[in-house]
């Protein structure tokens, strides 16, 4: 969705989104994710377009690691753009089933503008089916302007899955005979 939204016209900003995207959220097939991970992603373009026309009152970043081993600890930061709210922001974390977060809400203010969380990648039965993509997704609001539009952001993680070991028997217990090279097997009676 992101991509549409920052490649769409060539150079020139894009003035908005198809929601048919929502719809497949709610009802339709929705693959191997979940309902509230196409809504974040929805929402995350709706911010991105926002930005693009200058239509945010306060910006924040949302930064993870490109990849996870299983069950390692890495950490994630939410930052706020300095300069551009004078009020506090209150950030919810949201992410898959198979991330744990440290923390699922952090308030950023001019005096602590930035926040950190640890996160695991745990697979779980869907993450094979996922591609071992998993996601976080930050979502702010401030409180003393309830009107506000909030604003999401959301980032993917690839897991590193744990090597399975050789189902050949044979490399297990290295009993498979090496190659040989070919002036070598030329010598061979």
């Amino acid at each position: 969705m992101m991509l549409a939204v920052e490649k769409f016209q060539n150079g020139r900003p894009v003035r908005g989104i198809f929601v048919h995207d929502l719809q497949r959220a709610l009802r339709g097939n929705l693959g191997p994710y979940s309902p509230k991970e196409w809504l974040l992603a929805a929402g995350g373009a709706l911010t991105r377009v926002r930005e693009i026309h200058q239509r945010t009152p306060y910006r924040f970043t949302l930064t993870v690691p490109d990849e996870s081993a299983p069950g390692a600890a890495r950490l994630g930061t939410v930052a706020w753009v300095p300069g551009t709210s004078e009020g506090p922001v209150t950030v919810q974390l949201f992410s898959s089933p198979d991330v744990e977060l440290s923390t699922r809400t952090v308030e950023l203010t001019p005096t602590v503008s930035s926040a950190t969380f640890v996160l695991r990648w745990m697979p779980n039965e869907r993450s094979p089916l996922r591609g071992n993509r998993a996601f976080v997704a930050a979502r702010s609001a401030r409180a003393d302007r309830p009107r506000e539009r909030c604003q999401i952001r959301m980032a993917y993680i690839q897991g590193i899955p744990k090597e399975a070991p050789p189902s050949d028997p044979l490399v297990l217990h290295g009993a498979a005979e090496p190659s040989l090279p070919q002036k070598e097997k030329d010598k061979t009676p």
